[in-house]
């Protein structure tokens, strides 16, 4: 009779054990999955309508309006995004010119804590607009800023065009 008992107790320990081996590996995997998740940091901005820009040194853009900006890291009023974590960021830009003349070059640049780090040009030649791009990755670190600036080489003020499509910055977190 002993070893029925001892047999049924046996068995009700191993139960008691697996179901706290379960429950513990249950805990260790949502910890890792729930700590493991980056937030989603996203963001685009854009020049809503067109505007004069001079010739011969660096300007910001300013973008006045976002299509999105999931954890609300753009200020439009300095224009410049703001990382709220650490890690790697895949940075687009692009500046559209109505009216260039033949033989001018126009430079668009992203920059990381006001520090020049991709740069695009391009020359005009018998068109009526212009385009540059940029795209970059780069690791950020948290409350690094991002901006865009363009440049133009040219005999006066140019247009930059405005529109979502036209003259636009977006970032986001890989």
């Amino acid at each position: 009779m002993s070893g029925s008992r001892s047999s049924a107790l046996g068995v009700i320990a191993l139960i008691i054990g697996a179901t706290g081996l379960g429950l513990a590996l249950f805990n260790i995997f949502t910890s890792i999955i729930n700590t493991d998740i980056a937030p989603v940091t996203q963001a685009r901005a854009y020049v809503d309508s067109s505007y004069l820009i001079s010739a011969g040194s660096w300007q910001t853009i300013n973008f006045n309006l976002e299509t999105f900006d999931s954890g609300n890291n753009f200020d439009l009023s300095i224009d410049r995004y703001t990382a709220p974590i650490a890690g790697y960021y895949v940075i687009n830009s692009r500046v559209s010119y109505n009216n260039p003349q033949d033989g001018e070059s126009f430079l668009l640049a992203i920059r990381i804590n006001s520090i020049q780090v991709s740069t695009a040009m391009v020359h005009a030649s018998n068109t009526h607009s212009i385009s540059v791009s940029v795209s970059e990755i780069r690791w950020l670190d948290a409350n690094d800023n991002i901006d865009s600036r363009t440049y133009h080489y040219g005999g006066g003020d140019r247009m930059i065009y405005g529109g979502s499509l036209n003259t636009f910055i977006s970032i986001s977190l890989l």
